[in-house]
């Protein structure tokens, strides 16, 4: 593959990779995770949004908005069990 086709496929796993635990989160109406975790994943998430940015790699960017609404969906669910 080419350096463009390896970039442009890793974004895309990166950012599905997340979706098949917010829909089992979503049905079980519960979750199961550390505050760390999810505080250190959403961090790194907005730090990467910046680098975006300020880099203009724009191709990067759905990856990392995908990743953040299935952040909020874990964390949304995450707070109910408490």
């Amino acid at each position: 593959m080419t350096s463009g086709l390896d970039d442009q496929l890793g974004s895309l796993l990166f950012a599905l990779c997340a979706v098949p635990e917010a829909i089992k989160v979503f049905r079980a109406k519960t979750g199961h995770y550390s505050w760390w975790f999810l505080g250190m994943w959403g961090g790194a998430e907005l730090l990467m949004i910046n680098y975006v940015i300020r880099t203009s790699q724009w191709t990067l960017l759905g990856n990392y908005i995908a990743n953040l609404l299935c952040l909020a969906v874990l964390v949304y669910y995450n707070r109910r069990k408490q």
